[in-house]
């Protein structure tokens, strides 16, 4: 078996101004047995574009190469190496130490380092090998935090999004790290001007007038996890729908940094859904009956709810006979629904029975409601029912952008990754 453990890290003297490619773990690893392997990589590098004579690149070359099956390969390798290569497209000497970069879940991961393949590059079916990333990932981390580097692999999650009543965002976090214990950690924010955020499991607090920052209460130990519903509020956004950004953070550079999640949230205006039917009115006395039917779509269970009437009538709900403004009743589980009949009179103008549905944890206006008393004799009922549907998260299907160099088979000399100050590169030239 030949170079194994082709791998090496470098401290820089200062941090790198570049943004780092993300580090896969074995969830990403596992994808490339399941993917398409036709073009999987993109191989860089300044390596030789031709050996007889030997001619290295002049400029960044890149290309885009076939994953092969380690059982399939020609090559004597393990479980800590990658195989890539065929239909005369290939890596060569200068090589080595140079990215192999695939795309899963919409952006682009270091899966392997160029280490060594055949003396004659780019012959058909050549097939090369390449240190497996994700198999060193332990490695990474501890031998960068032991230098004194700040270094994790967390991954944070958009799970759903609810979206009537009060939107709310289900999220949770993975410690993916092997070692280190993260915390604080949690997810920032991104939206319009005027929204706020809540959260039971987090601590959320504005950053700036579109940034809000959610802290977990707590510490999280390599592999545990934390989840958690973000509920999202805004007076002057009512009736708009609003994208959101939303992102982990942490102390420590993460890894495993993943493409932004954002999505569209609506801002409804009611946040009850109610149904009000007059089932009987008497012309001559004013005395009507009928009930209303009330649905929870606040994202929380609401300890007190009122009505209120709107018009001028004298209706007493339930058992309770007659009451004043409001009309208290009883807690309303989140999703749960209520259904009151009622008595009374109405006034002798009146045309339509109004009610207004409060509560004291939203914070004032639920929802207005009627429904028609044409003549007073009639059975009328007029219904809002909101059936908001989250939008899709962006695809992950999205195709790799071609770099600005140009090439074929080949590349240049020894290339690294940065992250912060450190260089991950492949530690033997073998081509």
């Amino acid at each position: 078996m030949r170079s194994k453990n082709d791998i090496a890290l470098l401290k820089l003297d200062q941090e790198a101004d570049e943004q780092p490619i993300s580090l896969p773990d074995s969830e990403v690893r596992a994808y490339l047995d399941k993917a398409d392997p036709d073009k999987l990589f993109r191989a860089i590098g300044w390596g030789l574009t031709n050996q007889n004579p030997d001619v290295f690149a002049q400029e960044l070359r890149y290309v885009d190469i076939d994953y092969v099956e380690n059982s399939q390969c020609p090559w004597s390798v393990d479980d800590t190496q990658i195989c890539a290569g065929g239909q005369n497209k290939d890596t060569c000497r200068g090589d080595s130490g140079g990215p192999l970069i695939a795309q899963y879940k919409g952006q682009l991961w270091l899966m392997g380092l160029t280490s060594f393949g055949a003396s004659e590059c780019g012959q058909d079916e050549a097939i090369g090998v390449y240190t497996d990333v994700s198999a060193f990932k332990g490695w990474i981390e501890s031998n960068i935090n032991d230098a004194g580097g700040s270094i994790a692999f967390i991954d944070g999650d958009l799970a759903s999004v609810e979206s009537v009543g009060r939107p709310s965002l289900e999220v949770s976090l993975v410690n993916k790290s092997s070692e280190t214990n993260i915390n604080n950690v949690g997810f920032r924010l991104i939206a319009a001007a005027g929204v706020t955020v809540e959260s039971d499991e987090f601590t959320c607090h504005r950053e700036s007038v579109t940034s809000h920052l959610c802290s977990y209460n707590g510490t999280l130990a390599p592999s545990e996890a934390a989840a958690g519903t973000l509920v999202l509020a805004s007076d002057s956004l009512a009736g708009s729908v609003v994208d959101v950004s939303i992102f982990p953070f942490a102390d420590q550079y993460n890894a495993y940094k993943r493409k932004d999640k954002i999505v569209s949230v609506p801002f409804n205006v009611d946040i009850y859904d109610i149904k009000i039917s007059v089932t009987q009115s008497n012309l001559y006395t004013g005395e009507t009956s009928g009930w209303v039917r009330i649905y929870n779509k606040t994202g929380e269970a609401i300890d007190t709810l009122s009505f209120e009437n709107l018009t001028d009538s004298n209706l007493g709900f339930s058992d309770k006979g007659g009451c004043g403004t409001p009309c208290l009743f009883g807690e309303l589980p989140m999703g749960g629904q209520m259904k009151v009949p009622f008595t009374g009179t109405v006034g002798e103008d009146t045309s339509a029975l109004e009610l207004r549905i409060d509560d004291a944890q939203v914070g004032g206006l639920a929802s207005v409601q009627y429904a028609v008393l044409r003549d007073r004799f009639v059975i009328s009922s007029t219904e809002k029912d909101q059936e908001d549907q989250p939008e899709d998260v962006p695809g992950d299907d999205e195709s790799v952008e071609k770099e600005t160099s140009s090439g074929s088979s080949g590349g240049g000399g020894a290339l690294g990754i940065m992250f912060g100050l450190f260089l991950l590169l492949g530690s033997r030239v073998k081509k």
